[in-house]
This record gives C-alpha cells, sequence and structure tokens, in this order.
C-alpha cells in the first residue's frame, strides 16, 4: 500500500475530492502555515455547531451537526449548504480498495490513540451524526488542514 491515493469519482474532478492519505502522509499533507487538525480541535468545531461538550468526548456516531458539514452537491441526499466547511462525499480506500464515493467522507485528526491507530472523523449521507472513530493508520482517508 502507498501513502497516498487519487480519489476515483469520475463525477466531479479530482482538484474538489483530492486524495486518500494514510496516517502518516496526512502529518505532512498540509502546507506551510497550515496543519493537520487534533482530535481536541475537531472537538472545538463540534462545539462551535452545537454539539455539547461531554458529547464530543464519545465514540461512534453523536451529534446532529453532520448537515452542517455537508457541501449540498456530491451527496445522494443533499443537505444544507456546508457552513463553510462544505464536506464532499469522497469515501476512502481501505484494504479491500476504493468504497464509499458519494456515500460518506472521513478525515485523519492528528492524534494517535495506538501504535497503528489514530482517531478519525466521518459524516454519512443518511445520518446527521458525526462519527468519531479510531482507524488503522494505513488505511486512506481525507485531509482536511486548518490554518496555523
Amino acid at each position: 500500500m502507498g501513502n497516498s491515493w487519487p480519489n476515483q469519482i469520475e463525477t466531479y474532478s479530482a482538484k474538489e475530492f483530492g486524495r486518500y492519505y494514510t496516517y502518516e502522509a496526512a502529518q505532512k499533507a498540509c502546507p506551510n502555515g497550515w496543519h493537520l487538525p487534533s482530535d481536541a480541535e475537531w472537538q472545538q468545531l463540534e462545539i462551535q455547531l452545537g454539539m455539547r461538550k461531554t458529547e464530543t468526548l464519545q465514540e461512534g456516531k453523536r451529534g446532529n451537526i453532520a448537515p452542517l458539514l455537508k457541501h449540498n452537491r456530491s451527496w445522494f441526499y443533499k443537505s444544507e449548504e456546508g457552513k463553510g466547511f462544505n464536506a464532499v462525499a469522497a469515501g476512502a480506500y481501505m484494504s479491500s480498495g476504493y468504497l464509499g464515493d458519494g456515500i460518506f467522507a472521513s478525515w485523519w485528526t492528528a492524534t494517535k490513540t495506538y501504535d497503528l491507530i489514530a482517531w478519525t472523523r466521518s459524516i454519512h449521507f443518511s445520518s446527521t451524526s458525526i462519527t468519531r472513530d479510531k482507524e488503522k493508520r494505513e488505511y486512506g482517508f481525507s485531509v482536511r488542514c486548518i490554518e496555523d
């Protein structure tokens, strides 16, 4: 498995959907002056969008903020315009190959949990929840950089 893969969505441009990165490649993906957000920085965003602080610490599906993150164009079901985040349903690259194009989006955080595991965030087309989960660092997920 490599360090990053181009997105396979043909409906939209690769520039719009970006690449999938392993955790290690995600650590280096952001340009100067930007960084990969930590799990705590994702929690801050979730609180700003209306999630309770105690809920941000939970693992799995939580909150009702996913519609505030989704970009209208790329999801099977329309949602609110993304409040500046504008997430696209880019899917992921996992051990079984490409999956979930148009169905979900997953992003790395900068926070490791174990040697081979790190925190991620995901949203799904049919859910209003955002998922906080631990995933294998060899998988390919999207990267969302934030300014330093």
